[in-house]
């Protein structure tokens, strides 16, 4: 069977308006949905020239959050449209089983008011949304689908007509008041935010706003009732989380978010107010903060760089007396302190690990704290002596209370982890707060971050964004991803996109991945700075070329869809195997999918089926039932 050119490969689905097809077109051999409007026949010729009008405003819509209207055609004198096909499922069907966290449900719905933003832009309004009409990428983005310019081809114009199933524009429960009443002069930007809030409400508490039995019941609750409130539905839900989309549910258009981009706005301000963010952008940062600088060829090669400048001999650290230190003088050698420092140091330069263990050992016992704190490095990596991270944590303490702030912040390290040691948030605070106190950058940013997220002491946003802040301007990269990321959410500063991405852009000047990542975001999404896809992709391209699974994958998806950068179908492949084989989720499905359907790739089902598995396992809600909604489709 064929639509127009297009090859019928299934079909998905019928509603009252026609049918949906899965297809192929032969000019791309991918696979797209194809809906056919088969009570188009009976349209009217004016009816025909608005619905021809709205999809070809619709096909310039070239958002990422707006399901791509790729064609329109007849075929046997019913209108079909074709779409690029998404077989991830729909939020309907995730919050079947699954509602979403708060911050989740912010995330969501700042990417579709992002595409309502865009639609409206071209004079397109949706007039349908709910949680069905919302298709959840493989790629963790959410898009907008089935805008309500298929309703003109079945609408008989007659607004008394109310109770009569498919003349209303809408869906009972989700349209706006002035839908629900028949007013449809009155239907505009507005009613797509009582849509996209209504959606958020049902993705929020798993039902739509009004409930009840019969059309005639909800048409009523809708046009005179207040819905129950957010928080009496789930008490978790945070305060300006509820308050946004209650105002998107006003019975008065004006009286609520006067746009989309409005709505866009209000949902980001409040992103902080759920859970801690979990960004694809911002995935190990907590991680990262914790780890001890020591790089190169060898694990220990930069340790020089791991504990700062080299600390003289303690003063006080040697209180034996002078004939005990004579004997141990006679048992071993006249070096002091100071040169087995320096000899150890030397070793290191050289790779002679374990020579430089023996050094910093007998430097250390002899009062040194810069030899404590490097070996207690050695020790917590195992690099030239046997690993040992309670001897690590004990050489870290000696020489933290000797003064030396680096030994400081590596002990604040262990302690935040419980690595070698009883887990102490607090303490870590504590030794993190002197060492930045003392200068370290590493425990600026590493306080900065306690802080922000409440562990092992009070949440203060606003300490913790001058912490950043002291550690950027000190040039510690990490700390410039975090203040960008901190003045992009508006969290303990006032929030500025703008400044975010410069934070970004000198974080990712100097290397740092999260940096690059989060710059390839806001450059992509013309967040704070005007939308430059290429310039994201290079931005992925170097976060994953130094190892980052998160934008491999970004890569892989801009690389297949041609975002900024040629359609490059076996390069993308290429990107997702490797996110995939490091265990990248995300990557793992649009990989089955590459495989499955011979994108770039020779089909081979069984290993798509493989990667399917592997993503079904997913700790990401949404990766993890587009996963398991393929295996199901295919047997599996």
């Amino acid at each position: 069977m064929q639509i127009g050119r297009y090859a019928v490969l299934e079909e998905l689905g019928r509603g009252g308006m026609g049918r949906v097809y899965k297809g192929r077109d032969p000019n791309t051999g991918r696979e797209v949905a194809i809906k056919v409007l088969l009570k188009g026949r009976e349209a009217s010729p004016e009816q025909r020239t608005r619905f021809d009008r709205e999809a070809r405003a619709l096909a310039k819509v070239e958002h990422g959050n707006v399901v791509r209207l790729l064609d329109v055609g007849e075929d046997k004198g019913a209108p079909y449209l074709v779409m690029a096909f998404h077989p991830a499922g729909s939020l309907e069907d995730m919050i079947r089983t699954t509602l979403l966290s708060p911050s989740a449900a912010v995330r969501l719905g700042t990417q579709l008011a992002a595409g309502l933003e865009a639609a409206h832009a071209v004079g397109v309004l949706h007039r349908d949304l709910k949680p069905g009409n919302v298709l959840l990428g493989l790629n963790g983005s959410a898009m907008l689908t089935d805008f309500g310019l298929a309703k003109d081809l079945e609408r008989e114009g007659q607004t008394q007509a109310l109770t009569k199933s498919g003349l209303l524009q809408g869906t009972p429960g989700f349209w706006a008041p002035e839908q629900a009443e028949g007013r449809l002069d009155a239907v505009g930007p507005a009613t797509d935010v009582y849509g996209l809030g209504a959606t958020l409400y049902a993705a929020l508490s798993g039902r739509a706003p009004f409930v009840g039995e019969g059309l005639i019941a909800i048409l009523t609750a809708t046009a005179n009732d207040r819905p129950p409130s957010l928080r009496s539905l789930r008490p978790e839900v945070p305060r300006e989380l509820e308050s946004v989309v209650m105002r998107c549910l006003e019975k008065a258009p004006a009286a609520r978010w006067a746009s989309a981009a409005e709505l866009k706005q209000a949902l980001a301000d409040c992103l902080h107010a759920g859970e801690a963010p979990s960004s694809s952008r911002r995935l190990g940062l907590l991680a990262v903060a914790g780890v001890v600088a020591v790089c190169g060829g060898v694990v220990i090669a930069g340790v020089s760089g791991a504990m700062g400048a080299a600390p003289k001999t303690s003063p006080t650290a040697d209180t034996r007396s002078a004939d005990a230190q004579a004997d141990d003088t006679q048992a071993a050698d006249t070096q002091s302190a100071d040169t087995l420092y320096e000899a150890g140091r030397a070793a290191i330069k050289a790779q002679r690990l374990e020579e430089a263990a023996a050094l910093y050992r007998r430097a250390a016992e002899r009062g040194h704290t810069g030899a404590m704190g490097f070996l207690g490095v050695m020790l917590a990596q195992g690099s030239g002596v046997a690993k040992d991270e309670a001897q690590a944590v004990e050489w870290y303490r000696r020489a933290a209370e000797g003064g030396n702030a680096r030994a400081m912040t590596n002990l604040g390290r262990m302690l935040a982890r419980g690595s070698g040691v009883a887990k102490d948030e607090a303490q870590a605070v504590e030794w993190y707060r002197r060492a930045a106190v003392k200068g370290d950058v590493d425990a600026m940013t590493n306080l900065g971050l306690m802080l922000e997220n409440g562990r092992g002491v009070a949440r203060n946003e606003a300490q913790a964004v001058e912490w950043h802040r002291r550690a950027a301007e000190k040039g510690d990269a990490r700390a410039m991803t975090n203040l960008g990321l901190a003045i992009a959410r508006g969290s303990g500063v006032a929030k500025d996109e703008a400044q975010a991405v410069e934070w970004y852009r000198r974080a990712a000047v100097k290397g740092d991945v999260d940096g690059m990542i989060s710059l390839g975001f806001m450059l992509e999404n013309g967040r704070g700075v005007a939308r430059n896809e290429a310039q994201a992709v290079e931005w992925y391209r170097r976060a994953a070329e130094k190892g980052s699974t998160t934008a491999m994958t970004n890569l892989g998806f801009m690389l297949e869809y041609g975002r900024g950068v040629p359609t490059n179908e076996e390069q993308a492949v290429e990107w997702y195997r490797r996110a995939a084989e490091r265990g990248d989720t995300r990557a793992m499905t649009n990989l089955g999918v590459m495989l499955e359907n011979g994108l770039g790739v020779a089909k081979d089902l069984e290993q798509a089926v493989k990667w399917y598995r592997g993503a079904a396992q997913s700790d990401e809600p949404r990766v993890r039932q587009a996963a398991r909604a393929e295996l199901k489709r295919l047997g599996r």
